[in-house]
């Protein structure tokens, strides 16, 4: 659901079973530090993981990834996408530096300026 846990500023620790997809603002204004989306998650929609000061480490296994998912989440330090993840918006990583990226399942051909990854050509490094 939309906003589902947003605000909710003692959630530090989320375990996703099994999900369809993560509604707009979902996590927003949380305290969690880790997450991980599993695959039977089809998309996270806008701003799902956005403005989670303490967020540091995302896998993530979804196909979508929409709009400023992780927008102000300042900390975020590493993101591992899965083979299934096919779209990314440019806006996605709005608010965060020095991001790395660790594309499991991915060859490094696909990473190349152009859609869907050119909007993160050149701002994070990749592994």
């Amino acid at each position: 659901n939309s906003e589902a846990f947003s605000g909710c500023t003692n959630l530090t620790d989320v375990t996703i079973t099994s999900v369809y997809e993560l509604g707009t603002s979902a996590f927003k204004n949380t305290a969690i530090t880790t997450i991980t989306i599993p695959s039977t998650c089809n998309s996270l929609n806008t701003a799902a993981l956005s403005n989670c000061p303490s967020l540091v480490t995302v896998v993530c296994n979804a196909s979508k990834l929409s709009d400023y998912i992780f927008s102000g989440s300042s900390a975020l330090q590493h993101v591992e996408l899965g083979s299934n993840c096919t779209s990314l918006t440019s806006n996605s990583f709005t608010g965060t530096n020095g991001v790395s990226f660790d594309f499991k399942g991915h060859r490094s051909s696909e990473f190349k300026s152009g859609e869907p990854w050119g909007a993160v050509d050149g701002v994070f490094s990749y592994e």
